[in-house]
């Protein structure tokens, strides 16, 4: 992170079972040696690698050159918004400090949502009318 401070959050069991099968893969490939239980999953540019050289690489190997570590932590926010879960523990999760930062650049609103607001106040509008 940023901060350097340290970060602990729950990691899905699906998220885990692709990491092993990705450890597994390495280890065949690479072989048993160069990847042991301590080594960095993504260790491709060695351990000195900055994350966001290595996402960057990542990223353009998969076709997605425009994509920034900050589009998945907006997507993810937004996923959790959708899916009902409050601001706060989204923030835990996501690891930023500020609910401000939060507001300001992660908490799109999907036009599909302001469409059905805009349902929704002409329908009472008519009723009360």
């Amino acid at each position: 992170m940023k901060t350097r401070e340290d970060y602990a959050a729950p990691v899905p069991t699906s998220v885990l079972n692709e990491l092993k099968v990705w450890r597994k893969l390495l280890t065949e490939t690479q072989g048993p040696q160069v990847v042991s239980a301590t080594e960095r999953i993504f260790s491709d540019l060695g351990p000195k690698a900055k994350f966001s050289r290595t996402f960057k690489m990542a990223a353009k190997r998969a076709g997605l050159r425009s994509l920034t570590f900050h589009d998945l932590r907006r997507v993810f926010l937004n996923r959790c918004r959708e899916n009902g879960v409050p601001l706060e523990v989204a923030m835990a999760l996501s690891g930023h400090k500020s609910i401000a930062v939060v507001q300001k650049y992660y908490r799109e609103i999907p036009w599909t949502d302001l469409e059905e607001a805009t349902r929704t106040m002409e329908s009472r509008r008519e009723t009360t009318g």
